[in-house]
């Protein structure tokens, strides 16, 4: 479950937040544009332990929002997957899905990154120096599109689509899905 909040003192909760040590993982995350905040539940548990008062806005499902690992290198993110939900709606409540994509590897989507970049993030894991870039989606038909393009032909891309919520539109035609991979050299 995710949590969208308003704190009654956000001094406070900043103070509480500060006070937990090391390894503990604590984050909330405000939208933007509303001003709320989104938590998971791990931080909600914290929360109401030290007594942080808040204003619980909405019990949000965490299924709303689908993930999809590209690279195997990317389960790292796993154990943290409800927190990085509770910032992709702080980032966008219309958000349905997010790809991790990797570790470092803006280049091979730096053409979309330059007309999509707002849906675009970037990731820590606590206590890694990795980076790892997601990618935001907002319906069925860009996921599958952008999916395509960069994963035509991953059986598990195709069943991550079909999970996410609305209805696939076909563009007249059909879909045509390209794959953007390099061979290696000496395939012909």
């Amino acid at each position: 479950m995710i949590y969208k909040f308003s704190p009654r003192n956000i001094e406070e909760m900043y103070d509480t937040i500060r006070s937990i040590p090391e390894p503990v993982f604590v984050a909330v995350y405000m939208s933007q544009v509303t001003g709320e905040f989104f938590m998971d539940e791990a931080n909600k548990r914290i929360f109401d332990e030290k007594n942080v008062e808040y204003d619980l806005i909405e019990e949000i499902d965490s299924q709303s929002v689908r993930f999809f690992y590209a690279d195997p290198s990317t389960v790292e993110c796993a154990p943290y997957e409800e927190n990085i939900k509770a910032f992709v709606l702080a980032h966008s409540s219309d958000a349905i899905g997010a790809v991790c994509l990797g570790v470092d590897c803006e280049k091979g989507f730096s053409e979309d990154l330059m007309v999509n970049g707002w849906q675009y993030f970037h990731w820590y894991v606590p206590q890694n120096d990795k980076k790892f870039l997601w990618r935001l989606f907002f319906s069925k038909d860009e996921a599958a599109e952008f999916m395509g393009h960069f994963f035509a032909g991953f059986e598990a891309a195709k069943k991550w689509i079909g999970e996410l919520p609305g209805t696939l539109t076909p563009p007249p035609g059909g879909v045509t899905l390209k794959l953007n991979m390099k061979k290696p050299k000496g395939d012909s």
